[in-house]
């Protein structure tokens, strides 16, 4: 039997691209907003975030993305603020980054550039390596924000 105990709501903000996510996903969303997840992927370019942006410390006020990123657990329970994403079945194309939020036209803003930037700076593309789609251009097609409504259910044995 279960019972609803009722709605999670959450917010993301979708990047659509032309190659496989997973290659990447983790990487871009160090890059577009200065976050990465427990298993330590794209540490490496949160420095290049924090210095576009003039941020000594992370979760400042000068930081466009201050206490708005939500943490996930993956398949096997590393909290991530992202993941690959199927967008209108395009193969797992997408990047999903969690706000904890409706994410601001600014922030919005600051992912769409920092999206495009992302296979285009010689800094990044330093730092994401040569191996797999990391080493080629990834086309942006479009950055949208998204509503994650989840019914919350209680199952009670019999």
């Amino acid at each position: 039997m279960s019972v609803d105990i009722g709605d999670s709501v959450s917010y993301g903000v979708i990047i659509n691209t032309d190659s496989y996510a997973g290659n990447f996903e983790r990487e871009m969303t160090a890059y577009c907003t200065g976050r990465y997840g427990e298993c330590g992927v794209g540490e490496n370019l949160v420095y290049l975030f924090n210095g576009d942006f003039g941020i000594d410390e992370q979760d400042c006020e000068e930081d466009p993305f201050w206490d708005s990123i939500d943490y996930r657990s993956d398949e096997h329970g590393c909290g991530r603020p992202c993941s690959i994403y199927s967008d209108e079945n395009d193969g797992y194309n997408s990047v999903i980054i969690f706000f904890k939020d409706a994410p601001t036209k600014k922030q919005l803003a600051i992912i769409y550039e920092r999206a495009i930037a992302f296979s285009e700076d010689p800094r990044a593309i330093t730092e994401r390596g040569v191996h797999g789609s990391r080493g080629k251009n990834i086309t942006i097609n479009d950055v949208k924000a998204i509503k994650i409504e989840t019914k919350v259910s209680l199952y009670l044995p019999e």
